[in-house]
């Protein structure tokens, strides 16, 4: 969780950095749009690591381990028989 809000103050500086250097003009609902995805994205993120944290106190990485397994051979599989 520590190494979460450390990276929050270089992603707000990175980002204010590129709107700053690709000189993009929002109008006010865009900069709304903006507010609100950024809040969002914050507060769901900080439920999810949450969620994650009291999980993996719980019980163990045995099902998060056989749901990347299963995840990569799937994705393995569509890539594989799309080309």
């Amino acid at each position: 969780m520590f190494s979460f809000f450390l990276a929050i103050p270089t992603m707000m500086a990175a980002t204010f950095y590129d709107l700053v250097k690709s000189s993009i003009n929002f109008t006010s609902s865009e900069k709304y749009l903006i507010t609100i995805g950024c809040i969002t994205a914050f507060l769901s993120s900080i439920v999810a690591i949450n969620f994650f944290l009291k999980y993996v106190s719980q019980n163990n990485l045995k099902n998060f381990a056989y749901y990347r397994i299963i995840t990569a051979i799937v994705i393995w599989g569509i890539f594989y028989l799309r080309f």
